[in-house]
């Protein structure tokens, strides 16, 4: 398949502002843990825990490297938790404090399900994925917040919208659990925009899939010797995904969708710079239609 039928992106933050030995990521951090507990979420949660386990780390890689640290853990049992601490961790920071300088309305119905579910991403599985999920959809209220799109989170379909050439752009979020329910989880976003996207009104929808399970079950990272060579790893992962579902993806297209955006979300330990969550994503058209205004749309998004 010619890699131009894609539009690809990144959205991940700078590496400097997300890696463990920044003291900018240690404030954010802090400043989330501020503003969770002034929201009322003061008990230890998944964040809490993330954020000891992330201090601990990040006093380890000072004086250790990767493959220490990762034995480290590997001897206490814990390289998981640590693992999924730290990649969870780091980039719900960055989320939130994205949408919260964006100036984003949060129900607390959205933050509470987000602190939800297993601290170790390894032990989550479809009866406790609550949490994640809700968090996915904070990911890509960020990703909208970022181009000052103004998003709108939900408690009930859509997950997310917002405005775009005067179109009521509406977002249903999924992430997959296993390859062989991609399609379902595709087909049952377009099901639930079918019954809320008005199109005669110029209402658009979207869909936004994370495949980040697929790519990463919470144990371990990827190491790289550049962020370029880490963006490249996912884009091809991704690319080769999207390619083994074209055809039917295309069967699953309606004038009510725009198109249908993967994203992949993993860690990584990049030489000589350290550990650091890096994302990226890649947005398969939809109805005919509509694949100027999701090619306007990619490029404001960065996806």
């Amino acid at each position: 398949m010619a890699a131009d039928r894609y539009v690809s992106w990144r959205y991940h933050a700078h590496m400097d502002e997300i890696r463990l030995s920044s003291e900018s990521f240690h404030r954010d951090l802090a400043e989330v843990h501020e503003w969770l507990a002034i929201r009322g979420f003061s008990k230890f949660d998944r964040f809490r825990h993330y954020k000891s386990a992330i201090e601990k780390l990040s006093a380890l890689e000072r004086t250790r490297s990767a493959e220490e640290i990762y034995r480290i853990g590997e001897g206490s049992g814990s390289a998981s938790e640590t693992f999924s601490a730290f990649f969870e961790g780091g980039e719900f920071v960055r989320v939130l404090r994205t949408l919260i300088s964006k100036q984003v309305e949060i129900p607390d119905e959205v933050v509470r399900r987000a602190l939800e579910g297993p601290w170790d991403a390894a032990l989550e599985d479809q009866h406790s994925s609550l949490g994640r999920n809700a968090a996915f959809e904070l990911v890509m209220a960020a990703v909208v917040a970022q181009q000052d799109l103004h998003p709108r989170l939900g408690t009930s379909n859509p997950d997310v919208e917002f405005v775009f050439h005067s179109h009521r752009v509406m977002m249903e979020c999924k992430r997959i659990f296993s390859a062989k329910r991609l399609l379902d989880n595709v087909a049952d976003s377009i099901g639930q925009l079918g019954r809320c996207v008005q199109i005669d009104r110029g209402e658009i929808g979207l869909v936004a899939v994370s495949v980040s399970r697929l790519a990463h079950e919470g144990n371990g990272y990827f190491e790289m010797k550049s962020e370029r060579e880490a963006n490249a790893f996912l884009h091809s992962g991704l690319q080769r995904m999207i390619s083994d579902f074209e055809r039917e993806l295309m069967s699953l297209s309606r004038p009510c969708v725009a198109g249908v955006i993967f994203h992949v979300s993993c860690p990584f330990y990049i030489q000589e710079k350290g550990f650091t969550p890096l994302s990226a994503g890649m947005v398969f058209p939809g109805d005919q239609s509509l694949r100027s205004f999701m090619g306007e749309l990619s490029d404001v998004l960065r996806v």
